[in-house]
């Protein structure tokens, strides 16, 4: 019943959770110019309808990480 509540009434979505990423957002910065540092393989995934962070953020870090 927990489960169905929260993914029927509240769309999955954590009101506390969300400010507490927000946050952590504020506090740490941009991190763009730390992305051409990456050596592993990426995936860059982006939900369209992030509520938090725009989609378009995706567009503009992901060309900064190498192959």
């Amino acid at each position: 019943e927990l489960f169905k509540y929260n993914i029927l009434e509240r769309k999955g979505q954590n009101p506390r959770a969300r400010l507490q990423q927000f946050a952590a957002i504020v506090a740490s910065g941009s991190r763009l110019s730390e992305l051409p540092k990456i050596q592993a393989p990426t995936l860059v995934l982006h939900g369209t309808a992030d509520q938090l962070v725009p989609p378009a953020h995706a567009k503009t870090y992901a060309p900064l990480i190498p192959n």
